[in-house]
């Protein structure tokens, strides 16, 4: 029977879905294998259902599914589509829902089996029961007619045997057989003559069913092939059987999203091919700016390093030239002492050579009464006559010795004189250089005081041009890097230029209903046939 197959296809569609949902998304091909087996299962139960009404009044097969859980979980991942996220969904939870609704299909199977086998020994029953009325009758003819029962009985315990071997034939779907009994005019032969009725109708049902599910997994199979080659274009077209238009639906559906899709992303590649494009050329044009930068920077650093050698050596000049100023200054200062002091010691020669003018002046007074009085006592001798004469002699040595000693007198007075005019010549001189010494004191205080204002001035400097050395050897280091993320952003543009180019032709690749990017009008199955789908339509309804 159908449902049997239908049972098979439900346990292949849950591993299909098991696997599936295991990997958190569906394989184009674990989408197909999983749609290929809920599809064969749906058409096999539809065709089935009918006949098992017969049996089974209230049996809604649809019902039972949405009360299981399955077919929620059924259309989630058809309209999720292959590669949709389905993490919300759990492979234990669509392992439990699928083996719930397969139990549900077993009972089902179960229960037309024991209606089947219940309608059998219902008819043996009765059987049996005719059987014993006519035993009853025969026993009341006599003891002849017993063995004729006896044989009797056995046959129909043959034949009995016989019909529940058929009727578990007919569970079991193996209709190659014809029930034997059929020519009797008993009630085995009215079993059997029912049982032909219904292995028949069985064997169309099934034959109708298998038919119809190979010619929708052909349609199915050739457009799924279609796909295979990237050709979103080739919706399903043939009209499915009522029982199946659920499955074109969602397959047309699914090929309308994947077209849109892909689309989609064939113009958003596009856009990446253009922006990594745009973004190559800025970053290599940043890489050749960042480059220059860094030369000159490098040129730059150059200079400073020069120019804060010349810093420093200037200031070691300027700190030389303050302590040659200290001692210049120092030098200058006891010069000039010297000079006061030289200015001082010539003031006291000239008032020494006063004084010893004012000795020689008295001296000469001295020689000069001297001489006065040796001339009063010459005169005074001469009076004398003889007696004088040894006084006139000692008063003529006396004279002599007064009037030497007068030029004497003036001749140190004349060297005084001329001594006094080169000690004031001296003292002119040295006060003339004292005061000389002076200016050279107050310049060198000047100087000394322009240095040491200069000095800390090229020390900030030579501080200032090492700090700028060092903001400059940082900017030099943080350009080096940047040069360096420049020619790596450059090779990252490039490479993504050249996957964009690749994603771009393998987009290219697919056929879908606007060449040109997306398909902004979604296909219906309704839409127009391609060549490539112009089939024989197939006959649903035709038996095998």
């Amino acid at each position: 029977m159908g449902l049997s197959d239908a049972k098979e296809w439900a346990g292949l569609q849950r591993a299909a879905g098991a696997t599936g949902l295991g990997k958190g998304a569906f394989s184009l091909q674990d989408y197909q294998d999983f749609i290929k087996r809920g599809s064969a299962e749906a058409g096999l139960l539809q065709r089935a259902e009918p006949s098992l009404v017969e049996f089974v009044p209230d049996l809604d097969l649809t019902h039972a599914a949405q009360r299981s859980g399955v077919s929620t979980l059924r259309s989630d991942i058809v309209a999720a589509g292959p590669g949709a996220d389905l993490s919300y969904l759990s492979a234990p939870d669509w392992f439990a829902t699928s083996t719930r609704w397969i139990e549900t299909l077993r009972a089902v199977e179960l229960k037309v089996a024991n209606i089947l086998s219940e309608t059998a020994l219902a008819a043996m029953r009765q059987s049996i029961l005719t059987l014993i009325l006519v035993l009853s009758a025969t026993c009341t003819a006599g003891g002849l007619s017993l063995t004729l029962g006896l044989k009797l009985l056995n046959r129909f315990d043959r034949q009995i045997r016989t019909l529940t071997s058929e009727l578990s034939q007919v569970a079991q779907k193996q209709f190659d057989f014809t029930p034997q009994h059929l020519e009797e005019s008993s009630e085995i032969g009215t079993l059997s003559r029912s049982l032909e009725e219904a292995r028949a109708a069985l064997e169309a049902a099934d034959r109708l069913i298998v038919h119809t599910r190979t010619a929708v997994l052909q349609t199915l199979e050739h457009n799924l092939q279609q796909l295979s080659t990237r050709d979103l274009s080739k919706q399903i077209i043939e009209d499915f059987p009522e029982d199946y238009a659920g499955l074109k639906l969602n397959y047309n559906a699914t090929l309308n999203q994947l077209d849109e899709v892909v689309g989609q992303i064939r113009t958003v590649a596009k856009g990446i091919r253009g922006g990594s494009t745009s973004l190559f050329d800025a970053a290599l044009d940043m890489s050749n700016r960042v480059d220059r930068q860094a030369a000159s920077l490098e040129e730059t650093n150059a200079a400073l390093q020069q120019i804060a050698s010349n810093a420093i050596e200037t200031a070691k000049n300027v700190k030389t030239t303050k302590d040659a100023m200290d001692v210049l200054m120092e030098d200058a200062e006891f010069g000039v002492t010297q000079m006061h002091d030289a200015s001082n010691a010539m003031s006291g020669i000239v008032k020494v050579a006063e004084e010893m003018t004012k000795v020689v002046d008295l001296i000469d007074d001295i020689s000069f009464q001297t001489n006065l009085l040796a001339l009063n006592a010459g005169i005074e001798a001469a009076r004398a006559g003889e007696a004088g004469k040894g006084f006139a002699v000692v008063a003529a040595e006396v004279r002599s010795l007064a009037m030497t000693a007068g030029g004497a007198t003036k001749d140190i007075k004349a060297l005084i004189t001329r001594s006094q005019a080169s000690v004031k010549s001296g003292v002119t001189k040295v006060e003339e250089t004292a005061r000389i010494f002076e200016r050279v004191k107050s310049g060198i205080t000047r100087s000394r005081d322009e240095v040491d204002a200069i000095a800390p001035i090229a020390e900030e400097q030579s501080l200032g041009v090492q700090e700028i050395k060092g903001a400059v050897d940082e900017l030099d280091k943080a350009t080096q890097l940047n040069a360096g993320v420049a020619t790596s952003n450059s090779e990252i543009c490039a490479s993504l230029k050249g996957e964009a180019n690749r994603l771009t032709d393998v987009l290219d690749t697919f056929q879908t209903s606007d060449a040109g990017g997306s398909s902004e009008t979604p296909l219906t199955s309704d839409g127009p046939s391609d060549p490539s789908n112009d089939r024989e339509e197939p006959n649903w309804s035709k038996s095998a």
